[in-house]
């Protein structure tokens, strides 16, 4: 990795030996309503809930020697440059900064309590060297550019938008601090910067407030060090609706052990929230990634959009963190004709109802009344069919599933084959519930979308993603989009094509969309200028974001459809494409994080290509990871118990899974002796051999299964 950093060998932990990486690789510490994402270098993101709008912002530590007017950050920017030693180690819920520069060994640590609306720094300054050392400290809180008031008031230092007051910034310390600023200009100078304020030159802040100005929060400290001598400060910073219960909370805080002991708390959660499933694979980076990173990503990506919120709690209920009360609260948004938003995010709520049976096995939840948004009430069951009727609604006279795109309308295959899957899988809960006449409408349906779409949608050995009302079919001759890996995957996965012909789908996307860097989502990608086509799609450059690139989610539905046509070994080399520790021995060319998904790469028509992407927030990582557990490593929930059907890659000898599943947990090894993909010979469950392969929930205690593929 030329030297950057490293994963550590058990996976918990990232450390950066080189503060001077390609761009900024940030943490994400987060209590699920506070969220902060910390870099290397002092650079942060700050999110008040999971819907809220992230705000680029900063937390800088500079130190000043007051003899020598030698000046520093411990964050290693803004000041840059000079150090004896530093290291970042990024862990799961907590970042920690090691500075050592002219004999001040300095410690920082950032971590995110439970139920608080911000971040507990604690700070630790040692004097290694033989003489005594005056010192001065100034921590620095950026604020967003719309904060144009900030000051003193009652005892913590206060921010805010005098247009719009309803999130408060907010600073406050364990120990009397010395001066402060909140003026901008007032800490950098008329002419000064952030690597140079004036006031850290000058050694003193000013006291001063800002009113309608630009604005941040500065403390200071003034300390004197003795020969070996240690000093230790806490600071509490972050951003809250309730100013109120955020000042009880800090001065709860304040008290001796109670960062200790908060942090000790938020980490035992943690440690309950990541130990639902573990996983042991011939793959070590897997394993690390899985176990720790790559799972607290799935588990916290940002809910841009209702369908994102989907995506996440579908991810969370096989890790026990969705909860009864998030799904009632998004039927609650659903309108009495089944909609909830489009037929996309309508046929993602059809999954997570789906997923949360198979899941949980509670059938009683669907015969709970929950409200409508436009009125009146159904159970959950009415819910349920009145989506799955929506999605029917959408069915174009072609038979195909369509959407409004602008003021055109699109017949989507990749929503075809999303809507087929949800009504599939719903055709077994129908069952349970006695509508009949439900199973046999939407068995026929089935078979009328599989016609539809080997009659308009074919293209040779694949298909077309979708037929515009006014245009025509998509990726015609010399036109965009020729081939789309969705649109085949979410055939595949519906079950809307034959296996011989899924397989040529998929030989098609590997010869026309694969590249060194991974599957981007179709090619040729859209030009600059507007096109037929999705309007997201149209604002990307080529290459970039939706338009030809490489997608954590597209890339996820691939690897899924090559598992259901036993593709194990083509599986893991889609993965191994994207993988971030793969990427990472080419540090200057992926850029991102090398510990966390990217959520996009930039494909080959980008000047960029190869270079990841938006990490923390992406709702890709919580599908790959899923798609990782149940498709490949084959254990998967289904209403009748947990499925054992691996596809894994035939150099794969032997795989190790513990699961929680119904309130039991499972210890699962899969063993490969004759180098198969796929079929099992046989699983032995506590010494009982199985008859097929779904196991049936046990009500709790340990589990052991032997299964042998062959």
């Amino acid at each position: 990795m030329e030297g950057f950093g490293v994963l550590a060998p058990n996976g918990e932990e990232f450390v950066i030996g080189r503060p001077d990486t390609p761009r900024p690789w940030f943490n994400l510490l987060t209590n699920g309503q506070y969220r902060l994402e910390i870099a290397q270098d002092g650079r942060a993101i700050q999110t008040l809930g999971r819907d809220g709008s992230p705000n680029l912002t900063s937390r800088y530590i500079y130190i000043r020697d007051l003899d020598s007017d030698k000046f520093w950050s411990i964050t290693w920017q803004p000041v840059g440059g000079r150090f004896d030693k530093y290291e970042c180690h990024h862990k799961i819920g907590t970042t920690d900064f090691k500075y050592n520069y002219d004999q001040i060994d300095a410690f920082a640590s950032v971590s995110v309590p439970d139920k608080f609306d911000g971040e507990v720094w604690h700070l630790r300054l040692q004097n290694t060297g033989d003489k005594k050392r005056r010192l001065a400290v100034y921590f620095t809180i950026g604020l967003p550019d719309e904060v144009n008031e900030a000051g003193l008031e009652r005892g913590l230092l206060i921010g805010r938008n005098r247009l719009d007051p309803a999130i408060t910034y907010f600073c406050a310390s364990d120990r009397t601090i010395d001066s402060f600023d909140c003026s901008r200009e007032a800490f950098l100078g008329q002419y000064g910067s952030y690597p140079a304020p004036q006031a850290v030159i000058e050694g003193k802040c000013s006291r001063s407030s800002a009113a309608d100005e630009n604005a941040l929060i500065t403390i200071s400290y003034h300390l004197t060090l003795g020969k070996n001598a240690t000093t230790n400060f806490d600071v509490f910073t972050g951003a809250t609706r309730d100013m109120s219960f955020t000042r009880q909370t800090i001065a709860l805080l304040k008290q001796p052990g109670a960062v200790a002991n908060s942090l000790t708390r938020t980490a035992e959660l943690r440690q309950q929230q990541l130990g639902c499933v573990t996983i042991k694979t011939s793959d070590s980076d897997t394993n690390k990634l899985f176990n720790y990173f790559w799972k607290f990503q799935a588990l916290n990506s940002l809910d841009r959009n209702q369908q994102t919120h989907l995506n996440r709690l579908v991810t969370g209920l096989s890790l026990g963190q969705t909860t009864t009360t998030d799904i009632e609260r998004v039927l609650s948004t659903q309108s009495k004709n089944g909609e909830l938003d489009d037929v996309s995010t309508t046929s993602e709520l059809c999954r997570l109802l789906i997923t949360y049976l198979k899941e949980t096995g509670d059938f009683d939840l669907f015969h709970r009344q929950v409200e409508y948004r436009d009125g009146g009430n159904g159970t959950v069951l009415h819910h349920f069919i009145r989506a799955l009727n929506y999605c029917h609604d959408q069915l174009s006279v072609s038979g195909l599933i369509k959407v409004k795109v602008g003021g055109d309308s699109l017949e989507s295959t990749a929503l075809t084959g999303k809507v087929a899957y949800c009504w599939r899988e719903a055709i077994p809960i129908l069952e349970h519930f006695g509508e009949h006449q439900l199973i046999d409408r939407y068995s026929r349906l089935l078979e009328k979308l599989r016609n539809a779409v080997d009659r308009h949608l074919r293209q040779g050995r694949y298909y077309s993603s979708g037929i515009f009302s006014t245009q025509g079919k998509i990726g015609q001759k010399n036109k965009p989009r020729q081939i789309d890996a969705d649109a085949q995957s979410w055939l595949i996965i519906g079950s809307l094509m034959t296996p011989e012909r899924a397989k040529g789908a998929l030989r098609s996307v590997d010869q026309r969309l694969s590249t060194k860097y991974g599957t981007v989502n179709f090619s040729p990608p859209y030009p600059d200028i507007k096109g037929d086509c999705e309007e997201s799609v149209d604002l990307d450059s080529p290459g970039s974001g939706r338009n030809s690139a490489i997608l954590a989610s597209v890339t996820a539905r691939l690897i899924w459809a090559k598992t259901l046509v036993g593709q194990g070994d083509e599986a893991e080399r889609v993965w191994k494409q994207i993988n971030p520790q793969a990427r990472a021995t080419e540090p200057n060319i992926y850029r991102a994080e090398p510990f966390i998904v990217a959520d996009s790469v930039f494909g080959p028509a980008h000047q960029h290509f190869g270079q990841g992407s938006a990490g923390w927030d992406s709702p890709g990582a919580g599908l790959l990871w899923t798609v990782m557990l149940e498709q490949i490593l084959g254990v998967q929930p289904v209403l009748g118990g947990l499925k054992i059907d691996p596809c894994l890659p035939k150099d794969w000898r032997q795989v190790e899974v513990t699961r929680q599943f119904r309130g039991a947990d499972y210890h699962i090894r899969i063993q490969n002796p004759f180098r198969v993909s796929k079929g099992v010979d046989r699983i032995i469950v506590d010494g009982v051999r199985l008859t097929g392969n779904v196991i049936r929930p046990f009500a709790r205690g340990s589990h052991f299964v032997e299964v042998t593929l062959g």
